[in-house]
């Protein structure tokens, strides 16, 4: 009985240790497979980083041999590309000119019918083009291989200035004086006279009352806009500036500075003294207004009338 028991025991124990053994050459071997997988993509990674690598190197030895030979040969090289047609500029194309017409601006442009998109100066270009006294800025952008585009930004006027001589001249929208006026260009424009004989300092203190003033005509108001002003004229003192207003012969004197209130103010007088109500003074009875006291109210003045 005894001799049994020992003999199942012993069994037991050696189906254990054959278990035990068989789990760990299973780990071993899971773990070596592992390290092999590894080892292999490690050795992937290192083949593909070589390859690169070279792969680098032979571009940059070609950009190198390039440029070596482009130093020694580039002019020779240059004027091959340059004598080709496939390069040679078309028509410029141009854009957002109103006043100037496109045949003006190829005139001042000048390209020669063989220059080359390579020849091509953009600053030289739009410098010559801007040399036209409607031109605020043109900006020229080369397209390869044969296109050239030309933007061009124009001076907009808002009023006519009479300048030294009694000449006038155009002003735009910043206060910029850019071109005297010459027969057959447009005239309609409010002329602001008085300036004559200012100083700098003195003009740069006045102007910001004209530019703010016209820009707040220039919204075309049914009741008040530019084309109804006749003249904006410098008086200096208190009133500073008196605005004539076309078909009315009564001044409005505009004082200085507040010109936004004070173009509303004259916008609703203007709205009512066409369409008088009650008390209302109608625009033909008006003999002056004044807006240029210190308590920033409006006076009308109204005729006296005969008889």
């Amino acid at each position: 009985m005894l001799k049994k028991w020992i003999k199942k025991r012993n069994y037991k124990r050696y189906n254990n240790s054959l278990s035990h053994y068989a789990a760990l050459s299973g780990f071993t071997a899971f773990r070596r497979s592992l390290y092999q997988k590894i080892a292999r993509a490690g050795n992937r990674r290192h083949t593909s980083f070589t390859i690169l690598r070279s792969y680098f190197l032979k571009i940059g030895a070609g950009a190198c041999l390039a440029g070596i030979v482009l130093l020694f040969f580039q002019q020779p090289a240059l004027k091959l590309l340059e004598n080709m047609a496939f390069f040679r500029v078309e028509k410029p194309i141009i854009s957002k000119n109103i006043i100037v017409s496109n045949e003006e601006i190829e005139f001042l442009a000048d390209i020669p019918a063989t220059c080359s998109i390579f020849s091509l100066s953009e600053h030289e270009l739009a410098a010559r083009i801007s040399a036209h006294p409607w031109i605020e800025k043109a900006v020229v952008k080369k397209h390869f291989p044969n296109e050239v585009r030309i933007e061009i930004k124009e001076y907009h006027p808002v009023a006519l200035v009479v300048t030294e001589g009694d000449k006038l001249a155009y002003m735009d929208r910043t206060g910029s004086v850019f071109t005297p006026a010459v027969p057959g260009d447009m005239l309609d424009y409010p002329v602001i006279t008085g300036m004559q004989g200012l100083l700098e300092e003195e003009k740069k203190e006045v102007i910001p009352d004209i530019v703010t003033f016209l820009k707040y005509l220039d919204k075309e108001d049914p009741n008040f806009y530019a084309q109804m002003v006749s003249e904006i004229h410098f008086q200096g003192g208190d009133q500073w500036l008196i605005v004539y207003v076309m078909d009315f012969d009564f001044p409005v004197s505009l004082g200085k500075g507040n010109m936004r209130d004070k173009y509303n103010n004259l916008k609703e007088i203007f709205a009512r003294a066409y369409k008088p109500h009650g008390n209302e003074v109608p625009i033909d009875d008006i003999k002056a207004i004044r807006m240029d006291y210190s308590d920033q109210k409006v006076y009308i003045r109204k005729k006296i009338k005969s008889g």
